[in-house]
């Protein structure tokens, strides 16, 4: 595991942690245990309460069929909404609009299931996951800008381009197993405007890292660590030295 490299700048557009209960917690869907909402209230104290589709896909030798269900969703942000969580009977989510830190991160959403952590070590998680989107707004001036800032891996797709004026979409799909880890990576030109064609040279590296077997809740916040590790990597090995000065300021 390589140390943790912070920039003086970063493009990080948001960045997500979740957990998927094995079965659903259904006293969650009453209301949340009120030390859970002590731990809560100082990282994020506006509150909210709503409902969320919960889609359960079940495949079959005979067929695939998807469940869908309403789930009340417990909500609270920070002080300025530029971090939410949101619990429910069937997940855990942290997202953050503004990233400083990994150890910030990682202290907002490890220590509300921390409560869980104590009270039920051995609670069943399905789905341990955490997804980057970097989305670099002012950096390339055309196309051929791609390879200055970004390694041939992920730039060498986007360079030459079909009719690059009539181009809508753009984005390369890549997808890993490493040993347990599962990682989902899009890169290439992120267009806000689609489908109108791309106008604004905005590149996206949206990487997303999880593991999806059963385990239990103790484990999680080492799994998060094994996560942004591989994540980190992957972003080391996509961007050149060019961009590392402009990251380090």
């Amino acid at each position: 595991m390589m140390s943790d490299v912070c920039y003086d700048k970063n493009y990080v557009k948001e960045v997500i942690a979740r957990l998927d209960f094995l079965t659903p917690q259904q006293s969650f869907e009453e209301g949340l245990p009120q030390n859970f909402i002590d731990v809560i209230r100082p990282l994020f104290p506006i509150s909210e309460s709503g409902k969320t589709i919960v889609n359960d896909i079940i495949v079959s030798n005979q067929n695939i069929q998807n469940n869908s269900k309403t789930v009340t969703e417990w909500i609270f942000h920070g002080a300025n909404r530029e971090k939410t969580i949101k619990i429910s009977s069937t997940h855990i989510i942290v997202s953050f609009k503004k990233y400083s830190t990994y150890d910030g991160f990682l202290k907002d959403f490890t220590t509300p299931i921390q409560v869980l952590i104590e009270e039920k070590p051995k609670l069943q998680i399905n789905r341990t996951g955490m997804r980057f989107v970097n989305i670099f707004d002012d950096i390339l001036l055309n196309l051929n800008d791609a390879e200055k800032y970004f390694s041939k891996m992920i730039a060498s797709p986007h360079v030459a381009l079909y009719q690059p004026e009539n181009c809508s979409r753009n984005i390369l799909i890549n997808e890993y197993l490493i040993e347990e880890i599962k990682m989902r990576v899009q890169s290439g030109l992120f267009n806000s405007n689609y489908p109108a064609p791309i106008t604004k040279k905005d590149f996206l590296i949206d990487m997303d890292a999880f593991v999806d077997f059963p385990h239990v809740i103790v484990d999680v916040p080492s799994y998060l660590d094994s996560l942004h590790s591989e994540l980190q990597n992957f972003f080391e090995a996509s961007i050149t030295e060019e961009l590392r000065s402009i990251l380090n300021g």
